[in-house]
């Protein structure tokens, strides 16, 4: 059986390479040469994806790579962000996210792919912690075009002995925000940070997809497959997401 990573190398079968920007790592996949929406993906967790190590990933089976093939399916090509290599023994924090330097190198790929793909736009994704990254680019002219927040990290967490418990995407001002932005989350998510109350206000200000049904966290919310990960329901959400980009119908609701 092979791998979630496999799977996706073998469903991009124009683009598969990962591109070194001065020591930071991005991994583009397409399965056309010219696609109308680039996605730049910005994984969660706190661990690297290891792209520039020799086997390509750190993570084989992990969820940026289940996701792929489904983005890819449907048009999208995919940019991966990957996490400094001097994080590649370590967790990167969330406080390591919103710091200027991560910023500007999520810029910088930004521009990269402009220049590579001038005729396509470019779409940020952030999942979970993801989230922080892209939400600081929101208010930013001329950086992205749309961006998704995915079970993004809305809320503190109610454990305050935890590191870093108070680092969240917050509230966003829509009347600071040039740019189209969805929201997509899950009823069901028990992850802290990520509750669903945490972020139906800032789904009435945006464009939004609520998901429920699909299967209950099958171990620890954000680390184990379920609602965090929209398990059983990927394909759905992907789908629908990627006609909100391309200004189609798409439902707002995923039982």
């Amino acid at each position: 059986m092979i791998s979630y990573y496999e799977a996706a190398l073998k469903s991009a079968v124009s683009i598969a390479q990962v591109v070194d920007l001065d020591g930071e790592f991005l991994g583009l996949y397409s399965r056309v040469s010219n696609p109308d929406r680039v996605i730049v993906y910005v994984p969660g967790g706190v661990k690297c994806l290891g792209l520039s190590t020799p086997a390509g990933t750190m993570q084989p089976n992990g969820f940026t790579w289940k996701w792929l093939p489904l983005w890819l399916h449907c048009g999208a090509a995919v940019a991966v962000i990957d996490m400094p290599p001097c994080f590649y023994e370590s967790d990167m924090t969330p406080r390591e996210r919103i710091k200027d330097q991560r910023r500007e190198a999520i810029i910088k790929a930004v521009e990269y792919l402009r220049q590579r793909f001038p005729s396509s736009d470019i779409v940020g994704y952030g999942h979970s912690y993801g989230s922080l990254e892209i939400s600081q680019l929101l208010s930013q002219d001329g950086v992205l075009d749309a961006a998704i927040v995915g079970s993004g990290t809305w809320g503190v967490d109610q454990d305050r002995d935890q590191e870093d418990f108070d680092i969240c995407a917050g509230d966003l001002d829509p009347g600071a925000i040039k740019i189209p932005v969805l929201i997509v989350h899950h009823a069901n998510d028990q992850t802290p940070k990520c509750l669903y109350t945490d972020v139906t206000e800032i789904m009435n200000k945006f464009d939004s997809i609520t998901v429920s049904g699909g299967v209950p966290h099958m171990g620890n919310p954000g680390l184990e497959p379920g609602p965090h990960f929209f398990h059983m329901q990927e394909n759905e959400v992907v789908k629908n997401i990627v006609q909100w980009l391309r200004k189609k119908e798409y439902s707002k609701f995923i039982l």
